[in-house]
């Protein structure tokens, strides 16, 4: 059939207004051809919000087989209300021909309705944040979800493709019979929790959050959560520097037990000087680094470390200076293991140039 015949038929199936509109797109002759069998398609062709370059480009994918009729006629019925995801057409047509059809078609469909970029959505299916659903949408994968409404944070549930309430009955969220689904919401918090919810202290950070945070972690964003888990990190570690310290201050106190009285006399001051250290160390009254954390906690006779240092600084210092202490001891360490490292890289180059040297064939010369 001609262009004409099925604009023709068009005619006779939609109203003088919506045929107008239809002409008014100036849409290809295969797009005419597809629209003109059924009035509710043609209807909705009619009413797209689409440009009509978007709609060509639609429909050059189903005709390369890479979205269905049933894709085109669902994408298009959206667009009547919504054309959020047409910037993304580009990126769909690449992607599409690259990544699964069911994931790239539902990231494509679900960014008209979601405000999260159809790139961000797609990458969130590959790290495990979200995952296509069998209505052609994108939901939030279902263990993310219920750690985040564990965690007294709002989400909202979707019951079918964009009628949204508030969840408040977990198990009834994912109902396939109901088609309900936790939606593609709160992206960047979402992110940064599933970035961190596989960690081994996950569980136990959770609870540190709920302390901390109290009636206010639906509050919650993922500059705090990320500050929170450092925090988190930073005092654990600050905890087994105090018992690191304090092990060691034990152990000296052992041996100087066993020690003639003379020698325990003479040791009175590095006695006072090593309590005084642990008993600063046991609180929280100073602020390192995690890497500086880190080299204290991996040095051999911490204690002994810190207080040579402090013996240097005691003079021109009080003990509310020891935080100086600990950071210069720290300064110390790091350079100590900078070194180490660089002699290390320089051993594995040698061993390197080496084992080129020997593998390199040898030129022989005329006899």
């Amino acid at each position: 059939m001609t262009r004409e015949d099925n604009m023709q038929i068009i005619s006779n199936l939609l109203s003088p207004e919506a045929v107008k509109r239809i002409v008014e797109k100036n849409y290809s002759d295969d797009v005419i051809e597809y629209i003109s069998g059924y009035a509710p398609t043609a209807e909705t062709f009619s009413n797209t919000k689409y440009k009509a370059e978007t709609v060509e480009k639609l429909m050059g994918l189903m005709k390369e087989g890479l979205i269905d009729s049933y894709d085109m006629i669902e994408l298009m019925e959206d667009s009547v209300s919504h054309c959020k995801n047409e910037q993304y057409i580009g990126r769909f047509v690449n992607t599409v021909t690259n990544e699964n059809h069911h994931d790239t078609y539902a990231a494509f469909r679900t960014a008209n309705v979601a405000d999260v970029p159809y790139d961000y959505i797609l990458l969130g299916i590959h790290q495990g944040v979200y995952e296509a659903n069998n209505f052609g949408v994108v939901q939030m994968d279902k263990g993310l979800a219920k750690e985040m409404f564990d965690m007294g944070i709002s989400l909202m549930v979707c019951k079918e493709y964009n009628n949204y309430f508030d969840l408040l009955d977990f198990e009834a969220a994912y109902n396939e019979d109901n088609y309900t689904f936790v939606p593609v919401q709160r992206h960047r918090l979402a992110s940064a929790i599933n970035d961190l919810r596989h960690e081994p202290d996950w569980s136990d950070f959770k609870d540190y959050l709920k302390a901390q945070l109290g009636d206010n972690t639906d509050r919650l964003t993922p500059y705090i959560l990320n500050d929170m888990w450092n925090k988190y990190h930073a005092e654990l570690s600050m905890n087994s520097l105090a018992d690191k310290v304090a092990d060691e201050y034990d152990r000296f106190i052992m041996d100087i037990k066993q020690q003639p009285a003379y020698s325990i006399v003479e040791a009175a001051y590095e006695i006072v000087q090593k309590d005084d250290i642990r008993e600063y160390c046991s609180g929280t009254d100073y602020v390192l680094s995690q890497q500086e954390l880190d080299d204290l906690l991996a040095a051999d006779n911490l204690l002994d470390r810190l207080y040579n240092k402090w013996d240097e600084l005691s003079e021109v210092h009080s003990l509310y200076d020891m935080d100086i202490m600990l950071e210069e001891t720290a300064s110390d360490l790091k350079a100590e293991r900078l070194e180490r490292e660089r002699k290390a890289e320089m051993s594995e180059s040698k061993h390197d140039d080496l084992a080129d040297k020997l593998h390199k064939p040898m030129k022989h010369g005329r006899r």
